[in-house]
């Protein structure tokens, strides 16, 4: 079972919106958020464009996982400038999270896994 910290691994050798494992785990996230929203009679604006927003931060964030993933976290002797700017996504992460009042806990995917 991942646990919060862990990700689902993709083929980073590839690109990642055509692989179905991504898709997947993108959509995963965004159903269960509207989920939660739903049953809390809250799935309208501005929350609905905040679930989207949070989407777009968590394909950010697996982009920046993949520069580093391919890349490391130095390139030619500098450092990777993904790894700073996948701290401040996932931050960003963390507060629409807050703004939708909705915790880490209640995240989980129809697997029962955390996402």
């Amino acid at each position: 079972m991942a646990g919060f910290l862990e990700y689902p691994e993709f083929d980073w050798e590839r690109d990642l919106i055509v692989q179905k494992k991504y898709v997947k785990a993108r959509d995963d996230i965004r159903i269960t958020l509207i989920r939660i929203l739903q049953k809390r009679d809250k799935y309208v604006e501005p929350f609905k464009d905040l679930v989207e927003q949070y989407t777009s931060l968590w394909e950010t964030s697996q982009l920046l996982r993949q520069d580093i993933k391919l890349n490391g976290v130095r390139i030619a002797g500098k450092k990777n400038d993904s790894v700073s700017l996948q701290v401040n996504v996932n931050k960003q992460m963390m507060v629409m999270l807050e703004k939708l009042d909705i915790s880490a806990a209640e995240v989980k995917s129809d697997d029962g896994e955390d996402i």
